[in-house]
């Protein structure tokens, strides 16, 4: 079979996949696909099944490790084991909740896309995520249907049950666009990436997700000084006293208007998430080593650590200390390492002596730095909103994060290899 027709193929396969998992709702409440769907979630509930899908995922995602293994491999192993391990350990908890399945699932994603794509098609990845994500930017679920269970208010949430999720991945997309835009010479793209970009952004802005907010500032940061390095030292500082100005102005902010509510974080809903994080550092203070378990925080949090009346959920929503609480010190700092790594971009050293080596076009690097600052956005909203766990805010960060970590000279081996 010749090698760029398998390239198509395995490319065709990852965007199939992830375009499942990201419409995953919206499928699963079509008239259509909906009894499908439900059997499919029951399937992934059910005690006497869902250790057998774990171990599935579980299978495939120490292989694809083993097959792009290198040593920031190891911080993930560990992540994996203390997951693994915990899931076993109190699977009567673990299985109520598809939260251990689903981290499992993004990870193993991630690294399929490391393994199947050449640096020539992590552009049309990247570009698919773009193109769905404008797409369906400005469709919305019929609300008077009960498709949203969690909410009903003037907050834009498109085709999933959230609006912060909804936000995430327009903050994403909005991103992405961006990073597409700026390396683009041709009149007729730079006015599609311009459409893309105001699509997604729009959507972002009305999600009125503080954490999607949050996100895209620092991936601004991010890519400004990736850009312009010599301005890092100017830009962050300004960027950050902006930040703290705008908190210090709307703190207790009075008004009418829904949308400038929002950002008063003297709000129960800002107040809650605070009272949220000092429960969960106390949570992995006491349980250092191995955590309270999978699916156990919250019980823990509202039955030994006291949190505002009608707050105990906003524990859930900061992904980070939820790692931290369920799977110990040991997992949360794993995970950080691994994606402080990730993120971390080349040097100009190594960067000219790749370039000098194997004649990489400067342009080609605005990819890699497209898909990390694509996946800043999503981690860092993940300290506000509850995202790691949720199907397809968590695949795309897996694949962006893993398509971004790829150096230079091994995604020049691997476009050689793939024809």
């Amino acid at each position: 079979m010749d090698s760029k027709f398998k390239a198509v193929l395995k490319t065709a396969l990852l965007f199939a996949i992830t375009s499942l998992c990201l419409f995953w709702y919206p499928l699963r409440h079509h008239s259509g696909f909906s009894d499908v769907f439900s059997a499919l979630e029951m399937l992934f509930l059910q005690p006497q099944t869902q250790w057998i899908l774990f171990i599935w995922m579980a299978v495939w995602c120490a292989s694809f490790i083993f097959l792009t293994f290198s040593l920031n491999d190891l911080l993930l192993l560990g992540l994996l084991l203390m997951a693994v391990l915990m899931y076993a350990a109190d699977y009567a908890t673990a299985c109520q909740t598809t939260f251990a399945l689903t981290l499992l699932t993004g990870i193993t994603l991630g690294k399929m896309a490391r393994l199947f794509l050449s640096r020539s098609y992590q552009y049309h990845v990247v570009l698919c995520f773009v193109v769905l994500l404008a797409a369906t930017s400005w469709c919305h679920l019929d609300m008077t249907n009960g498709f949203y269970p969690s909410y009903h208010g003037p907050r834009w949430m498109g085709l999933w049950n959230n609006p912060n999720t909804y936000g995430m991945l327009m903050g994403a997309g909005f991103i992405l666009s961006i990073c597409l835009l700026v390396e683009q010479c041709r009149p007729l793209l730079l006015f599609a990436y311009c459409l893309a970009a105001g699509l997604t952004g729009l959507g972002l802005l009305f999600s009125c997700s503080r954490g999607a907010w949050c996100g895209v500032v620092f991936a601004v940061l991010y890519m400004g000084t990736v850009r312009w390095k010599e301005l890092y030292y100017w830009i962050v500082p300004i960027g950050l006293f902006a930040i703290l100005a705008a908190v210090l102005f709307f703190w207790n902010f009075q008004t009418d208007r829904w949308y400038l509510k929002r950002l008063d974080l003297n709000r129960p809903s800002c107040q809650n998430r605070i009272a949220a994080w000092k429960g969960a550092v106390q949570i992995i203070r006491d349980h250092p080593w191995r955590g309270v378990g999978w699916n156990m925080t919250g019980r823990v949090y509202e039955n030994h650590y006291s949190p505002p009346a009608d707050g105990g959920a906003a524990i859930v929503t900061n992904d980070y200390l939820m790692l931290g609480t369920e799977l110990g010190l040991p997992g949360l700092l794993c995970f950080m390492a691994y994606v402080g790594l990730a993120l971390k971009g080349e040097s100009r050293k190594q960067k000219a002596e790749t370039l000098e080596q194997v004649g990489i076009r400067n342009s080609e690097f605005g990819i890699k730095t497209a898909c990390r600052a694509g996946a800043l956005v999503l981690l860092v909203s993940f300290w506000f909103n509850s995202g790691l766990f949720n199907l397809p805010t968590a695949m795309v960060s897996w694949v962006l994060l893993e398509l971004g970590a790829v150096k230079s000279a091994q995604a020049r081996v691997a476009g050689s290899g793939s024809g």
